[in-house]
């Protein structure tokens, strides 16, 4: 499930600033969903072990780190937009030191 959770991070990340790339995971999901759900059905996998408490914890607390930092990043991406119209729209970036030469 780490490559679920990367899938996720990025897609939520991303999705800032490449818009396209939250239907994608949103199929990336529902193709997943659809074959476990397949693999559970036809008995592929052996699903005796009990998870963790811990680790279940852990995983909620990501996925709630996951969403908030998506938050933040919508939240910092159009507040630092114009909204006069006619500034054309570009993307914030800061500048690293200038060296002496």
């Amino acid at each position: 499930y780490a490559w679920s959770m990367c899938v996720m991070m990025i897609s939520l990340t991303m999705g800032v600033l490449v818009p396209a790339q939250l239907p994608l995971a949103v199929l990336f999901f529902f193709l997943m969903q659809r074959v476990h759900r397949l693999h559970f059905e036809h008995g592929t996998f052996d699903i005796s072990c009990e998870m963790d408490r811990a680790a279940e914890s852990r995983i909620g607390c990501w996925m709630f780190r996951a969403v908030a930092f998506f938050w933040l990043f919508m939240a910092l991406f159009f507040y630092a937009q114009a909204d006069d119209g006619q500034t054309r729209v570009t993307l914030w970036a800061p500048q690293g030191p200038r060296w002496r030469t």
